[in-house]
């Protein structure tokens, strides 16, 4: 298919192409990420032609994942990043099989600022208010960072991860008051997992395991 629509003209040639060994692979150039519409609809037209799921992983060339994006805010997600990315990048379908084979487990380091106990797992949540049903043996809360609006939640989570925070922030003083475990300063953590991934955390070294992706 790619062959083809190269061959008439119709594929765009500003530093994106699909990888060889995968149809489920596009190889991109972070210097070709530019604000334009010809950028975009360039960018659009391959995802449209090889990718038929919303949610993609964005990867170096050794498949080390850098944050995770939804085909309809991609472009949008690859500009904010730019200056922060590799010259090359891969777009992997996050239902393939080199996704769950090459990029998954993947592993999150933060500071620990709360350890009631050594490890512990369980599926990520990123709700904004706590469900009827919540328990202190349900969900991990992530989020950015945590404010006092969110302690309803952060009552009814197993744990917490944030993105953003240190040993005085408020998920901190607040998950020690509560007696949960909890991790700060782990970057990009909101776009690296998704709602329902099974995740563990290690109290005793600030490492988070993603262990299983719910596509």
């Amino acid at each position: 298919m790619y062959s083809f629509l190269y061959s008439t003209g119709n594929v765009p040639r500003l530093g994106i192409s699909v990888l060889s060994d995968y149809a489920d692979v596009i190889r991109l150039s972070s210097c070709e990420i530019k604000k334009t519409n010809k950028f975009n609809k360039e960018l659009k037209f391959f995802l449209d032609a090889f990718f038929n799921t919303k949610r993609i992983a964005v990867c170096d060339m050794e498949y080390k994942l850098l944050f995770n994006s939804d085909k309809d805010s991609i472009y949008f997600d690859l500009l904010s990043a730019k200056d922060g990315v590799p010259d090359r990048l891969l777009l992997i379908r996050m239902d393939s099989v080199v996704y769950n084979k090459v990029i998954v487990p993947q592993s999150f380091f933060g500071q620990v600022v709360s350890k009631p106990c050594n490890c512990i797992r369980g599926p990520v949540v990123f709700f904004k208010k706590a469900p009827p049903e919540a328990n202190n043996d349900g969900c991990i809360l992530v989020k950015e960072f945590t404010e006092p609006s969110d302690l309803p939640t952060m009552n009814c989570a197993k744990a917490i991860i944030t993105e953003i925070g240190g040993i005085l922030s408020h998920a901190a003083i607040v998950s020690r008051e509560l007696n949960i475990p909890c991790i700060v300063g782990v970057k990009k953590i909101t776009k690296l997992v998704k709602e329902g991934d099974e995740v563990e955390l290690n109290l005793e070294t600030g490492e988070i395991k993603l262990l299983e992706h719910k596509n």
